[in-house]
């Protein structure tokens, strides 16, 4: 099997300021998520930014999760002191030094949203068999792709022209279900 990125998922910062759950509306609305940041390495990549990350815990008892996924978070970066959980147990706020705090959910901060990332797979596959293969890439943050824009579909299409049997296209935002 072969696998090629079409795109790298990255970051994008929003100057607007929202709440926790507008930011998340937000994100959804333009076909992606608020950033989840698992390791040391997508810290490092988004460090330049600040704004609401999708890392929450609905009472201050649970875990800290990261809302694309549902998935209980295993890598921090705590700014010293922090989680302070002086009711601020829902979300936290990414700061410009790589660092994070907690704050209330009805704040206003800018807004990180993940860019996308596009995979070419180069297999012969059903399109349930597609399904369930891109929902296990990466700890199951794929989807089969729907090509929304020209750009999407020209991407897709200059990667396309390599490929010697079907493809697969998996975007890694969930909003992106074929």
């Amino acid at each position: 099997m072969w696998e090629s990125v079409l795109r790298q998922r990255g970051f994008k910062m929003y100057e607007k300021e929202m709440t926790w759950k507008e930011a998340q509306s937000f994100c959804r609305k333009h076909h992606t998520d608020l950033a989840t940041i698992r390791n040391k390495e997508k810290n490092s990549a988004s460090s330049s930014f600040e704004g609401w990350i999708g890392l929450y815990k609905e009472n201050k008892d649970d875990d800290w999760k990261w809302y694309r996924g549902d998935k209980i978070a295993t890598f921090f970066n705590w700014y010293n002191g922090e989680p302070d959980y002086n009711d601020q147990n829902c979300d936290s706020k990414f700061l410009s030094e790589g660092q994070w705090r907690d704050w209330e959910c009805d704040k206003r901060f800018k807004v990180i949203c993940h860019d996308e990332i596009l995979v070419l797979v180069k297999e012969n596959k059903t399109w349930e068999e597609a399904l369930e293969y891109c929902r296990a890439l990466d700890g199951s943050s794929f989807q089969l792709a729907t090509l929304l824009t020209v750009d999407d579909h020209n991407s897709a299409q200059e990667l396309a022209q390599t490929a010697t049997t079907d493809e697969v296209g998996c975007f890694s935002e969930m909003l992106f279900c074929g």
